[in-house]
């Protein structure tokens, strides 16, 4: 907690991991980050962040009974490839709920986004990687301005709707 002097309160390389019932709160950067790792965070909660509160990078990772209130950015930020499943997930304020770029995949169910700009955002940041996708299942919005910005080449399946992208140039927007 009340880590105000370095980028990422936690950050793991090349490494298993397991988060068990942690608490991150008030991170000046992103809680945690997780780079070409394999693990599961179970039963966490991810408090008033000053970035994202989880973001993995050619990662594989599992999710589950996790809340996130107040992110400065995103609740869950997947990219360079990484393959995530989120069951069970909550997040109460944030820039964007959930963002998968450069060809990573993220699966989420039974989980709820609220009191967020974006909820649910797809694209591709570094074009040597390409497009990304979103599925998600049981998935509720509440307390947003858009449910979700999906870039060209990218997909979201939302609750059983498949919505091809058709935005441009998004990391434009975020980066």
């Amino acid at each position: 907690e009340k880590n105000v002097n370095c980028d990422d309160a936690l950050n793991i390389v090349r490494s298993d991991f397991l988060i068990n019932n942690c608490v991150f709160e008030e991170t000046y950067a992103d809680a945690f980050d997780s780079d070409f790792c394999i693990g599961e965070i179970v039963s966490s909660q991810f408090l008033r962040l000053g970035d994202d509160a989880v973001d993995f990078s050619g990662s594989m990772v599992s999710l589950s009974d996790c809340s996130v209130s107040d992110a400065g950015d995103k609740g869950i930020s997947c990219g360079e490839g990484s393959k995530v499943v989120v069951t069970s997930f909550s997040v109460d304020g944030a820039n964007i709920g959930v963002a998968s770029k450069d060809n990573s995949e993220v699966n989420i169910s039974n989980s709820e986004l609220e009191n967020v700009t974006y909820g649910l955002v797809a694209f591709c940041k570094k074009p040597e990687y390409g497009p990304a996708t979103i599925h998600t299942e049981n998935v509720f919005l509440k307390k947003y301005l858009f449910i979700h910005l999906i870039e060209e080449g990218s997909t979201l399946t939302f609750n059983n709707r498949t919505i091809y992208g058709q935005e441009r140039d998004l990391s434009s927007r975020f980066y």
